[in-house]
């Protein structure tokens, strides 16, 4: 492509990191089609599918693939996958811990957190005792 279109398009790097299948903290990568203009979408954001979808000019084909939200989860899971290949942390997982409201500090674990799932089994502590008190 930049061969042919450098004038046009800038190389900007790696965007992500794709996966046949979901894991932790990973989201879809949806692919839509726009027959008219013959080019395809794609987005993790649902907002965003569904205003092209409201068009009427584009049909979802499915999900492409997995893919981490967050950009500093792109960067480290092909990391952390490199250092496993070597046997190291081969129990560790790169996920969002999904806290129930770390904005107002309510540190604990939802349910469905990836640190309570196995291979981790994480034991939540009891944050009643932890920090300053009176």
């Amino acid at each position: 492509m930049l061969t042919i279109y450098g004038d046009i398009f800038t190389d900007e790097g790696i965007a992500a990191y794709v996966y046949d299948k979901k894991l932790p903290s990973t989201v879809p990568l949806y692919r839509l089609y726009n027959s008219k203009s013959v080019c395809h979408f794609y987005t993790i954001s649902e907002s965003e599918k569904k205003l092209f979808l409201f068009t009427k000019q584009w049909v979802v084909e499915g999900v492409a693939c997995y893919v981490y939200a967050e950009p500093f989860l792109n960067k480290l899971k092909p990391q952390l996958d490199a250092w496993k290949g070597f046997g190291f942390d081969r129990g560790s997982v790169i996920a969002d811990p999904l806290f129930i409201d770390y904005k107002d500090d309510n540190f604990a674990l939802a349910p469905d957190s990836p640190a309570l799932a196995s291979p981790i089994d994480f034991q939540p502590l009891d944050l009643m005792d932890v920090g300053p008190r009176d």
